[in-house]
């Protein structure tokens, strides 16, 4: 049982630094795409193209939260395991 806690903790561990990895990379898109749009007229075309992708990066935090909870769950009830089985 011990390998098997062990092989739960680091999928766990793998799963929570991959989301955090990727937020983190959104956030930072983000804020470039924020930066790089003070250079440029913010009611022409390029400016609200450029919030259009703040936007779309920012909403997909929320969604990668929402990933992670679901495969922590799968990891948790040992479904990778079950699989694994056949």
């Amino acid at each position: 049982m011990p390998a098997n806690t062990d092989a739960q903790a680091r999928r766990r561990r793998d799963a929570v630094r991959s989301a955090a990895v990727s937020a983190a990379i959104r956030l930072l898109t983000a804020a470039i795409l924020l930066w790089l749009r003070q250079g440029v007229n913010p009611s022409g075309l390029a400016g609200r193209l450029a919030l259009l992708a703040v936007l779309l990066n920012l909403g997909s935090v929320p969604l990668i939260c929402l990933s992670l909870r679901t495969r922590l769950r799968e990891i948790e009830k040992g479904e990778e395991e079950d699989a694994s089985q056949y």
